[in-house]
């Protein structure tokens, strides 16, 4: 599978109907916006955002959902544009680099088979962006299955260069 054609398609990175939307926005101030999509309460088409840059907001959610595509690929090369290198992945008592987790993709010794978004939430104020998943994710790791109900909370900064970049993420199992 192709990471421009399921990013194109974000549907593919789900098990479920309908595309996402925006639910509900809190206002930042004149330089921020938060959007909010949810995928089992939202309205087809419903798109909107009350406060801050909207562009920015939008290149940020696309940013988000090529991560999930390269994710779902094992797009190595797409998985370093996305990521900054200086970054940095909590799990638990674990924290890894951005090597780290190109490594598990080039070697297979990760592999996703799932990505089913249940809400994302989507914040940019200036160069700097936050993106709060919540859904399920299932593949290997070295060879055992696994599927958990996630929360990934990103850390994103933006420059005219590379356009939006993971610097920090926060994992967690969600009940």
């Amino acid at each position: 599978m192709d990471v421009d054609q399921v990013a194109a398609e974000p549907e593919q990175l789900r098990d479920r109907e309908g595309g996402p939307g925006v639910l509900g926005c809190g206002d930042f101030g004149e330089r921020g916006a938060l959007q909010r999509r949810s995928a089992e309460r939202e309205r087809p088409g419903a798109d909107t955002a009350l406060a801050g840059s909207v562009g920015l907001m939008e290149d940020l959610r696309d940013a988000e959902r090529r991560l999930q595509a390269a994710q779902l690929a094992g797009d190595v090369e797409a998985l370093d544009r996305l990521l900054d290198d200086r970054l940095i992945f909590t799990f638990g008592g674990n924290v890894q680099t951005k090597a780290d987790d190109l490594e598990v993709h080039r070697t297979r010794t990760q592999v996703l088979t799932k990505v089913a978004e249940e809400d994302l939430t989507v914040l940019a104020d200036g160069t700097t962006g936050v993106t709060w998943f919540l859904g399920t994710v299932e593949g290997t790791v070295s060879g055992a299955p696994f599927a958990a109900r996630m929360r990934y909370t990103r850390t994103w900064l933006h420059d005219e260069t590379y356009g939006w970049r993971i610097i920090a993420v926060h994992a967690s199992v969600a009940d």
